[in-house]
């Protein structure tokens, strides 16, 4: 089934929606995606900088792995994490260098936290992606 992944504000989770019905079906801690895509919708992201409000203009587009197990399935070598912040950057980038990634073969969505903080966001990718993949 092809989804879309976004970091729920509200509930602190991760919302997976139907891509093909647009409705939101989960509200899950952990899930892992395959053949995915990293869209941010420009025009609403230009909305969220300039209202200094947030909405729904970034997710992770790609195949829910339904597989029994698959959420206690850790990401093959080598894997890093991935961040999306619309004040920062115009794309989601990669962590450790912070160069735009358009294209992952796997993705882990886990919800870590900060005792200070509470929940937040963790996004890891499967890094075995060529640079031509990358620049889709």
């Amino acid at each position: 089934m092809r989804v879309e992944v976004y970091w729920n504000l509200h509930k602190l989770t991760w919302s997976v929606r139907d891509k093909r019905a647009g409705r939101v079906i989960a509200h899950i801690p952990c899930l892992v995606l395959d053949d995915c895509k990293f869209v941010v919708r420009q025009s609403a992201r230009l909305r969220v900088l300039r209202d200094r409000r947030r909405s729904v203009h970034a997710w992770v587009e790609g195949d829910l792995d339904m597989e029994p197990g698959s959420m206690s399935r850790t990401l093959p070598e080598p894997h890093e994490r991935v961040t999306y912040n619309p004040y920062k950057y115009e794309t989601f980038v990669r962590c450790a260098d912070g160069s735009a990634i358009a294209t992952a073969p796997r993705v882990l969505f886990q919800t870590g936290s900060k005792p200070e903080k509470g929940p937040r966001a963790l996004v890891y990718i499967h890094t075995a992606v060529t640079a031509k993949e990358d620049e889709r």
